[in-house]
Protein backbone atom coordinates (compact mmCIF):
# COMPACT_ATOMS: atom_id res chain seq x y z
CA UNK A 1 0.00 0.00 0.00
CA UNK A 2 1.01 3.79 -0.61
CA UNK A 3 1.50 6.36 1.97
CA UNK A 4 -0.27 8.52 -0.52
CA UNK A 5 -3.81 9.73 0.56
CA UNK A 6 -6.63 8.89 -1.90
CA UNK A 7 -7.50 11.58 -5.05
CA UNK A 8 -11.28 12.73 -3.98
CA UNK A 9 -13.38 14.77 -6.52
CA UNK A 10 -15.54 17.44 -4.76
CA UNK A 11 -18.85 18.56 -6.92
CA UNK A 12 -20.25 21.53 -5.17
CA UNK A 13 -21.40 24.82 -7.11
CA UNK A 14 -21.47 26.72 -3.82
CA UNK A 15 -17.78 28.24 -3.79
CA UNK A 16 -18.21 28.86 0.20
CA UNK A 17 -18.47 24.89 0.64
CA UNK A 18 -15.76 24.13 -2.47
CA UNK A 19 -13.41 26.08 -0.41
CA UNK A 20 -14.49 24.72 3.10
CA UNK A 21 -14.25 21.49 1.91
CA UNK A 22 -10.63 21.74 0.28
CA UNK A 23 -9.02 22.87 3.52
CA UNK A 24 -10.88 20.35 5.68
CA UNK A 25 -9.46 17.93 3.02
CA UNK A 26 -6.21 18.89 2.95
CA UNK A 27 -6.17 19.04 6.84
CA UNK A 28 -6.05 15.28 6.79
CA UNK A 29 -3.69 14.52 3.58
CA UNK A 30 -6.65 14.20 1.26
CA UNK A 31 -5.74 15.32 -2.34
CA UNK A 32 -9.23 17.01 -3.62
CA UNK A 33 -10.20 18.31 -6.72
CA UNK A 34 -12.47 21.03 -6.34
CA UNK A 35 -15.13 21.84 -9.47
CA UNK A 36 -18.50 23.78 -9.33
CA UNK A 37 -19.94 22.05 -12.98
CA UNK A 38 -20.67 19.67 -14.31
CA UNK A 39 -18.13 20.18 -17.57
CA UNK A 40 -15.59 20.43 -15.00
CA UNK A 41 -16.22 17.32 -13.14
CA UNK A 42 -16.40 15.22 -16.43
CA UNK A 43 -13.15 17.21 -17.23
CA UNK A 44 -11.12 15.93 -14.28
CA UNK A 45 -12.87 11.88 -14.70
CA UNK A 46 -11.22 11.77 -18.52
CA UNK A 47 -8.07 13.10 -16.99
CA UNK A 48 -7.21 12.51 -13.06
CA UNK A 49 -7.46 8.75 -10.82
CA UNK A 50 -10.15 9.03 -8.30
CA UNK A 51 -10.83 7.29 -5.73
CA UNK A 52 -14.29 9.40 -4.31
CA UNK A 53 -16.23 11.64 -5.75
CA UNK A 54 -17.98 13.69 -2.83
CA UNK A 55 -20.73 15.43 -4.71
CA UNK A 56 -23.89 17.72 -3.73
CA UNK A 57 -27.32 16.40 -5.33
CA UNK A 58 -28.54 20.21 -6.62
CA UNK A 59 -26.00 22.04 -8.94
CA UNK A 60 -27.30 24.78 -10.94
CA UNK A 61 -27.93 22.95 -13.86
CA UNK A 62 -27.28 19.40 -13.59
CA UNK A 63 -27.42 16.82 -10.92
CA UNK A 64 -25.36 14.00 -9.13
CA UNK A 65 -26.88 11.86 -11.26
CA UNK A 66 -25.50 13.00 -14.26
CA UNK A 67 -21.54 13.07 -12.45
CA UNK A 68 -22.16 9.22 -11.17
CA UNK A 69 -23.53 8.04 -14.18
CA UNK A 70 -20.54 9.07 -16.00
CA UNK A 71 -18.30 8.22 -12.95
CA UNK A 72 -19.77 4.10 -13.45
CA UNK A 73 -17.69 4.32 -16.90
CA UNK A 74 -14.33 4.41 -14.82
CA UNK A 75 -12.36 1.11 -13.96
CA UNK A 76 -12.51 0.97 -10.69
CA UNK A 77 -15.41 3.30 -10.29
CA UNK A 78 -14.61 5.59 -7.89
CA UNK A 79 -16.80 5.86 -4.85
CA UNK A 80 -19.60 7.79 -4.28
CA UNK A 81 -20.21 9.83 -1.30
CA UNK A 82 -23.56 12.58 -1.49
CA UNK A 83 -24.03 15.44 0.01
CA UNK A 84 -27.22 17.46 0.19
CA UNK A 85 -30.22 19.69 1.79
CA UNK A 86 -32.09 17.61 1.02
CA UNK A 87 -34.03 14.45 2.70
CA UNK A 88 -33.36 10.59 2.23
CA UNK A 89 -36.97 10.19 1.69
CA UNK A 90 -37.22 13.06 -0.81
CA UNK A 91 -34.26 12.24 -2.98
CA UNK A 92 -35.21 7.72 -2.37
CA UNK A 93 -36.97 7.44 -5.79
CA UNK A 94 -34.12 9.60 -8.28
CA UNK A 95 -31.55 7.46 -6.83
CA UNK A 96 -31.98 4.15 -4.81
CA UNK A 97 -30.31 2.61 -8.58
CA UNK A 98 -27.52 4.70 -8.16
CA UNK A 99 -23.98 3.08 -6.33
CA UNK A 100 -23.83 5.74 -3.86
CA UNK A 101 -21.92 4.84 -0.96
CA UNK A 102 -22.83 6.94 2.05
CA UNK A 103 -24.86 10.20 2.05
CA UNK A 104 -24.01 13.51 4.10
CA UNK A 105 -26.94 15.52 4.82
CA UNK A 106 -26.15 19.42 4.80
CA UNK A 107 -25.04 20.70 7.18
CA UNK A 108 -22.70 18.27 8.71
CA UNK A 109 -19.86 18.38 10.97
CA UNK A 110 -16.19 18.08 10.23
CA UNK A 111 -16.02 14.89 12.08
CA UNK A 112 -18.77 12.92 10.24
CA UNK A 113 -17.21 14.22 7.27
CA UNK A 114 -14.11 12.40 8.15
CA UNK A 115 -15.44 9.01 9.40
CA UNK A 116 -17.73 8.80 6.76
CA UNK A 117 -14.87 9.20 4.05
CA UNK A 118 -12.71 6.82 6.12
CA UNK A 119 -15.57 4.04 6.50
CA UNK A 120 -15.75 4.45 2.56
CA UNK A 121 -12.51 4.06 1.56
CA UNK A 122 -12.00 1.04 4.27
CA UNK A 123 -15.00 -0.70 2.11
CA UNK A 124 -13.73 -3.25 -0.18
CA UNK A 125 -13.61 -2.57 -3.81
CA UNK A 126 -16.04 -3.40 -5.91
CA UNK A 127 -19.09 -4.30 -4.25
CA UNK A 128 -22.45 -2.71 -4.38
CA UNK A 129 -23.05 0.23 -2.11
CA UNK A 130 -26.67 0.51 -0.41
CA UNK A 131 -27.36 4.05 0.13
CA UNK A 132 -27.91 4.34 4.10
CA UNK A 133 -27.80 7.72 6.19
CA UNK A 134 -25.01 7.79 8.72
Amino acid sequence: MTDERPCILVVDDDPDVLMMLGIALRRVGYQPHLVATLDAALHVLATTPVAMILTDYGLRQHTARQVIEQAQHRTPAPIIVLMTGHSWEILADHLCTLPITAFLAKPFALDTLYQTLSRCLEMPQHTPHPMAEP
